[in-house]
């Protein structure tokens, strides 16, 4: 009889103990009249770096892009829970409402991105990143190459006219940016 209580006993304290967390896969963007694509980049020192690559909906050919060269903060350039401020009113308008392509990049250590984490990240790193992420945007068959528009948001206004390197670009625009240090 002793053997059966305790076996009872047992059997009534497993579902008491806390379960492990399920890995929940992360909440992603939506949007009406666009697609988005996940991708990789790499720069030289190993990071790799997610890219969010938006094409419209309902659109044959090849169509322009717009580059997004973010911030200097460690927040993500995806935004799953839609505006939440005026960048991300801007961005996702821009890409749900102007029939354009858009490539973005998150940062080392920021999202799903990984290597270097944000708050050690330095300006030559972060450049390599989004050159990496520029350089990607020919592989997608859909993207007319001929047709990149870049937007620096904030610090990445002042970081933007270098990721092209030697390459045309359409256009170029600062968005909240500056244009030269303090030096």
């Amino acid at each position: 009889m002793l053997v059966r209580t305790a076996a009872v006993c047992v059997c009534c304290a497993l579902p008491l103990v806390p379960l492990a967390p399920a890995q929940q896969p992360p909440k992603r963007e939506h949007f009406a009249n666009a697609e988005v694509l996940y991708d990789w980049a790499s720069n030289s020192r190993g990071d790799k770096l997610r890219t969010f690559v938006t094409r419209p909906k309902n659109t044959t050919g090849k169509v322009p892009v717009i580059f997004f060269v973010g911030w200097l903060s460690c927040d993500s350039v995806e935004y799953a829970a839609g505006e939440t401020d005026g960048f991300g009113a801007l961005m996702r308008r821009l890409i749900d409402l102007s029939g354009y392509a858009t490539v973005r990049m998150d940062k080392p250590g920021v999202g799903e991105s990984q290597g270097t984490p944000c708050n050690q990240a330095d300006y030559q790193g972060e450049l390599e990143g989004y050159r990496a992420a520029f350089d990607s945007i020919s592989k997608y068959d859909f993207i007319d190459t001929q047709r990149i528009i870049v937007v620096g948001l904030s610090n990445g206004g002042g970081v933007g006219p270098r990721v092209w390197r030697e390459r045309r670009v359409a256009g170029v625009v600062g968005a909240s940016s500056w244009g030269r240090t303090r030096y």
